[in-house]
């Protein structure tokens, strides 16, 4: 269980449950005279980022999606001219219930440069700010 604060990379990468058929066939493999023996992070090293628990996954999920909403109200919105620190309005002046179509987009990209993915899983984002 990765700490708190902790540098994911650095404290091992997402983490990667083997299923038992996994872990049978490495036992199997290191029993064989003259096999190869490997270690499970080492095994396991190959496979990079793909692997996530559903609850670290929405948890993540969660953190973006707070982000965005706070990223939005910062922004000034093209189509009704909301400022910072207002919500978007309809063409009578009411506020919506979503912040329009490309303020929103905006946001998102904004936060997904700053937190270094783009979508569901984590993966290198060019800086174009």
């Amino acid at each position: 269980m990765a700490a708190r604060g902790t540098d994911r990379p650095g404290f091992g990468g997402p983490a990667i449950v083997p299923t038992v058929w996994q872990l049978l066939k490495l036992a199997q493999d290191g029993k064989r005279p003259g096999g190869e023996t490997t270690t499970y992070p080492e095994a396991m090293a190959g496979l990079g980022i793909g692997w996530e628990s559903k609850a670290a996954s929405a948890r993540r999920r969660r953190e973006r999606d707070a982000a965005v909403a706070r990223e939005v109200l910062t922004l000034t919105c093209e189509k009704c001219g909301a400022t910072d620190g207002e919500q978007c309005k309809t063409k009578s002046g009411w506020a919506t219930d979503k912040a329009h179509v490309g303020r929103q987009r905006q946001a998102e990209g904004n936060v997904d440069v700053r937190l270094g993915y783009l979508g569901e899983m984590p993966v290198p984002v060019p800086s174009t700010l």
